[in-house]
Protein backbone atom coordinates (compact mmCIF):
# COMPACT_ATOMS: atom_id res chain seq x y z
CA UNK A 1 0.00 0.00 0.00
CA UNK A 2 1.41 3.38 -1.02
CA UNK A 3 2.41 5.83 1.70
CA UNK A 4 1.11 9.32 0.97
CA UNK A 5 1.38 12.77 2.57
CA UNK A 6 -1.40 15.31 2.00
CA UNK A 7 -1.00 18.97 2.98
CA UNK A 8 -4.15 21.02 3.51
CA UNK A 9 -2.94 24.60 3.15
CA UNK A 10 -4.05 27.28 5.57
CA UNK A 11 -5.67 29.23 2.72
CA UNK A 12 -7.85 26.21 1.91
CA UNK A 13 -9.14 25.53 5.42
CA UNK A 14 -9.36 29.15 6.66
CA UNK A 15 -9.94 32.65 5.33
CA UNK A 16 -6.41 33.97 5.74
CA UNK A 17 -7.54 37.60 5.60
CA UNK A 18 -10.08 37.06 8.40
CA UNK A 19 -8.56 36.10 11.77
CA UNK A 20 -9.77 32.83 13.27
CA UNK A 21 -12.36 32.06 10.59
CA UNK A 22 -12.54 28.61 8.99
CA UNK A 23 -13.71 27.54 5.55
CA UNK A 24 -15.90 24.93 7.20
CA UNK A 25 -17.68 23.92 3.98
CA UNK A 26 -14.34 23.22 2.31
CA UNK A 27 -13.08 21.34 5.36
CA UNK A 28 -16.16 19.12 5.23
CA UNK A 29 -15.89 18.66 1.47
CA UNK A 30 -12.22 17.67 1.69
CA UNK A 31 -13.01 15.26 4.52
CA UNK A 32 -15.68 13.64 2.36
CA UNK A 33 -13.36 13.39 -0.65
CA UNK A 34 -10.48 11.95 1.39
CA UNK A 35 -12.84 9.41 2.98
CA UNK A 36 -13.45 7.93 -0.47
CA UNK A 37 -9.83 6.75 -0.84
CA UNK A 38 -8.47 6.70 2.71
CA UNK A 39 -8.56 2.90 2.92
CA UNK A 40 -6.47 2.52 -0.24
CA UNK A 41 -3.38 4.30 1.11
CA UNK A 42 -1.32 4.83 4.25
CA UNK A 43 -1.96 8.54 4.67
CA UNK A 44 -0.56 11.27 6.88
CA UNK A 45 -2.46 14.56 6.69
CA UNK A 46 -0.75 17.83 7.57
CA UNK A 47 -2.61 21.12 7.82
CA UNK A 48 -1.45 24.71 7.96
CA UNK A 49 -2.28 27.37 10.51
CA UNK A 50 -4.04 29.79 8.20
CA UNK A 51 -5.69 32.70 9.97
CA UNK A 52 -5.41 30.87 13.31
CA UNK A 53 -1.68 30.19 13.57
CA UNK A 54 -0.27 33.06 11.51
CA UNK A 55 -2.45 35.70 13.13
CA UNK A 56 -1.35 34.74 16.66
CA UNK A 57 2.28 34.08 15.71
CA UNK A 58 2.60 37.55 14.17
CA UNK A 59 0.74 39.24 17.02
CA UNK A 60 3.24 37.90 19.57
CA UNK A 61 6.25 37.72 17.17
CA UNK A 62 6.64 34.05 18.03
CA UNK A 63 8.49 33.37 14.77
CA UNK A 64 11.24 35.67 16.10
CA UNK A 65 11.87 33.57 19.22
CA UNK A 66 10.37 33.39 22.69
CA UNK A 67 7.72 36.11 22.99
CA UNK A 68 8.05 38.70 25.72
CA UNK A 69 4.56 37.76 26.83
CA UNK A 70 4.77 34.10 27.81
CA UNK A 71 1.06 33.63 27.28
CA UNK A 72 1.69 34.13 23.55
CA UNK A 73 2.84 30.52 23.15
CA UNK A 74 -0.10 29.26 25.18
CA UNK A 75 -2.56 31.27 23.10
CA UNK A 76 -1.00 30.05 19.84
CA UNK A 77 -1.24 26.45 20.99
CA UNK A 78 -4.85 26.96 22.09
CA UNK A 79 -5.90 28.41 18.73
CA UNK A 80 -4.04 25.78 16.71
CA UNK A 81 -5.63 23.01 18.75
CA UNK A 82 -9.01 24.68 18.19
CA UNK A 83 -8.47 24.63 14.42
CA UNK A 84 -7.14 21.09 14.59
CA UNK A 85 -10.19 19.95 16.55
CA UNK A 86 -12.53 21.40 13.91
CA UNK A 87 -10.73 19.32 11.28
CA UNK A 88 -10.63 16.24 13.52
CA UNK A 89 -14.38 16.44 14.10
CA UNK A 90 -15.06 16.84 10.39
CA UNK A 91 -12.93 13.85 9.47
CA UNK A 92 -14.39 11.65 12.18
CA UNK A 93 -17.87 12.59 10.95
CA UNK A 94 -16.80 11.30 7.53
CA UNK A 95 -15.42 8.04 8.89
CA UNK A 96 -11.71 8.89 8.80
CA UNK A 97 -9.87 7.45 11.84
CA UNK A 98 -7.62 10.43 12.49
CA UNK A 99 -5.22 10.79 15.42
CA UNK A 100 -3.99 14.37 16.03
CA UNK A 101 -0.31 15.02 16.74
CA UNK A 102 1.05 18.32 18.07
CA UNK A 103 4.56 19.28 16.87
CA UNK A 104 5.32 21.06 20.15
CA UNK A 105 5.15 17.66 21.85
CA UNK A 106 7.27 15.84 19.26
CA UNK A 107 9.94 18.19 17.94
CA UNK A 108 12.89 20.25 19.10
CA UNK A 109 14.76 22.54 16.71
CA UNK A 110 18.21 24.13 16.81
CA UNK A 111 18.58 27.44 14.98
CA UNK A 112 15.18 26.68 13.40
CA UNK A 113 16.35 23.34 11.98
CA UNK A 114 14.88 20.08 13.24
CA UNK A 115 17.19 18.60 15.85
CA UNK A 116 15.00 15.92 17.44
CA UNK A 117 11.81 14.34 16.09
CA UNK A 118 10.00 11.78 18.23
CA UNK A 119 8.08 10.25 15.35
CA UNK A 120 7.68 6.66 16.54
CA UNK A 121 4.06 7.14 17.60
CA UNK A 122 3.17 8.34 14.10
CA UNK A 123 4.64 5.13 12.67
CA UNK A 124 2.69 3.00 15.13
CA UNK A 125 -0.55 4.83 14.31
CA UNK A 126 -0.06 4.13 10.59
CA UNK A 127 0.71 0.45 11.24
CA UNK A 128 -2.60 0.11 13.04
CA UNK A 129 -4.63 1.71 10.27
CA UNK A 130 -5.00 5.22 11.69
CA UNK A 131 -4.46 8.52 9.89
CA UNK A 132 -2.05 10.85 11.72
CA UNK A 133 -3.15 14.49 11.53
CA UNK A 134 -0.25 16.87 12.14
CA UNK A 135 -0.17 20.66 11.92
CA UNK A 136 2.25 23.56 11.73
CA UNK A 137 2.88 25.06 15.16
CA UNK A 138 5.52 26.42 17.52
CA UNK A 139 8.29 24.17 18.82
CA UNK A 140 10.99 24.81 21.39
CA UNK A 141 14.33 25.80 19.88
CA UNK A 142 17.71 25.31 21.55
CA UNK A 143 19.10 28.60 20.24
CA UNK A 144 16.09 30.92 19.97
CA UNK A 145 13.85 29.61 22.73
CA UNK A 146 11.13 28.72 20.24
CA UNK A 147 10.48 28.74 16.52
CA UNK A 148 7.68 28.03 14.07
CA UNK A 149 7.71 24.71 12.25
CA UNK A 150 5.65 24.98 9.09
CA UNK A 151 3.30 22.31 7.85
CA UNK A 152 5.40 22.26 4.67
CA UNK A 153 8.55 21.36 6.60
CA UNK A 154 6.63 18.66 8.41
CA UNK A 155 5.44 17.21 5.10
CA UNK A 156 9.02 16.67 3.95
CA UNK A 157 10.22 15.19 7.24
CA UNK A 158 7.23 12.87 7.52
CA UNK A 159 7.52 11.80 3.87
CA UNK A 160 11.14 10.79 4.50
CA UNK A 161 10.23 8.93 7.67
CA UNK A 162 7.36 6.89 6.19
CA UNK A 163 8.93 6.42 2.75
CA UNK A 164 6.27 8.38 0.85
CA UNK A 165 6.96 9.02 -2.83
CA UNK A 166 4.32 11.73 -3.23
CA UNK A 167 3.35 14.85 -1.31
CA UNK A 168 0.15 16.58 -2.41
CA UNK A 169 -0.07 20.28 -1.55
CA UNK A 170 -3.60 21.71 -1.59
CA UNK A 171 -3.42 25.46 -2.26
CA UNK A 172 -5.87 28.22 -3.19
CA UNK A 173 -4.43 28.54 -6.72
CA UNK A 174 -4.18 26.11 -9.65
CA UNK A 175 -0.53 25.29 -9.02
CA UNK A 176 2.80 26.98 -9.67
CA UNK A 177 3.17 29.98 -11.97
CA UNK A 178 6.23 31.77 -13.28
CA UNK A 179 5.27 34.71 -11.04
CA UNK A 180 2.59 35.54 -8.50
CA UNK A 181 -0.80 35.04 -10.27
CA UNK A 182 -2.52 37.12 -7.58
CA UNK A 183 -0.45 40.14 -8.59
CA UNK A 184 0.20 39.64 -12.30
CA UNK A 185 -2.49 38.88 -14.87
CA UNK A 186 0.10 37.61 -17.35
CA UNK A 187 1.49 34.97 -14.95
CA UNK A 188 2.02 31.69 -16.82
CA UNK A 189 0.98 28.36 -15.36
CA UNK A 190 3.68 25.67 -15.11
CA UNK A 191 2.41 22.11 -15.57
CA UNK A 192 5.68 20.21 -15.08
CA UNK A 193 8.52 21.75 -13.10
CA UNK A 194 12.05 20.37 -12.94
CA UNK A 195 13.19 20.94 -9.35
CA UNK A 196 16.54 22.24 -10.60
CA UNK A 197 14.74 25.35 -11.87
CA UNK A 198 13.25 26.22 -8.48
CA UNK A 199 16.17 28.29 -7.09
CA UNK A 200 15.84 30.61 -10.10
CA UNK A 201 12.03 30.58 -10.06
CA UNK A 202 11.71 31.70 -6.44
CA UNK A 203 13.51 34.93 -7.32
CA UNK A 204 10.27 35.97 -9.03
CA UNK A 205 8.33 35.76 -5.77
CA UNK A 206 8.60 37.99 -2.72
CA UNK A 207 8.63 36.41 0.71
CA UNK A 208 5.08 36.31 1.98
CA UNK A 209 3.93 38.05 5.14
CA UNK A 210 2.98 34.52 6.10
CA UNK A 211 5.27 33.68 9.04
CA UNK A 212 6.19 30.36 7.38
CA UNK A 213 7.25 31.88 4.07
CA UNK A 214 4.24 31.15 1.86
CA UNK A 215 4.77 29.77 -1.64
CA UNK A 216 8.53 30.36 -1.58
CA UNK A 217 8.90 28.02 1.37
CA UNK A 218 6.66 25.42 -0.32
CA UNK A 219 8.81 25.52 -3.44
CA UNK A 220 12.01 25.18 -1.44
CA UNK A 221 10.54 22.20 0.41
CA UNK A 222 9.54 20.68 -2.95
CA UNK A 223 13.10 21.29 -4.18
CA UNK A 224 14.56 19.31 -1.28
CA UNK A 225 11.94 16.59 -1.68
CA UNK A 226 12.49 16.13 -5.41
CA UNK A 227 16.26 15.85 -4.88
CA UNK A 228 15.62 12.60 -2.98
CA UNK A 229 12.98 11.26 -5.34
CA UNK A 230 9.79 12.51 -3.68
CA UNK A 231 7.34 13.95 -6.19
CA UNK A 232 5.45 17.06 -5.10
CA UNK A 233 2.09 17.94 -6.62
CA UNK A 234 0.55 21.40 -6.20
CA UNK A 235 -3.21 21.62 -6.80
CA UNK A 236 -6.13 23.91 -6.04
CA UNK A 237 -7.68 22.43 -2.91
CA UNK A 238 -10.77 24.59 -3.36
CA UNK A 239 -11.66 22.73 -6.56
CA UNK A 240 -14.10 19.89 -5.99
CA UNK A 241 -12.90 16.28 -6.40
CA UNK A 242 -9.45 17.28 -7.64
CA UNK A 243 -7.57 15.58 -4.83
CA UNK A 244 -9.23 12.25 -5.69
CA UNK A 245 -8.03 12.51 -9.29
CA UNK A 246 -4.47 13.13 -8.13
CA UNK A 247 -4.22 10.21 -5.72
CA UNK A 248 -5.75 7.85 -8.30
CA UNK A 249 -3.37 9.06 -11.03
CA UNK A 250 -6.18 10.38 -13.21
CA UNK A 251 -5.88 13.48 -15.40
CA UNK A 252 -5.89 16.66 -13.33
CA UNK A 253 -4.94 20.31 -13.50
CA UNK A 254 -2.00 21.15 -11.27
CA UNK A 255 1.79 21.30 -11.12
CA UNK A 256 4.03 18.26 -10.83
CA UNK A 257 7.49 18.93 -9.41
CA UNK A 258 10.03 16.23 -10.15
Amino acid sequence: MENLVIKLGGSVITYKDQPLKTRIHDINRLSREISEFVNDFNIVIVHGGGSFGHYIAKKYAIHMGLPRIKLGLSILEKEMRKLNLIIVESMINHGIPVIPFSPSNMLITKNKNIQTFFYETIIEAIKRGYVPLVYGDFVFDEDHGCSIISGDQLCLEIAKIIGAKRIIFCLDVTGVYDKDPKKYNDAKFIRNLDHRKIPELVQNFSLSEDVTGGLVNKLLVAYEAAKIGIQCIFINGLQHNLIKKVVKNEDFIGTIIF
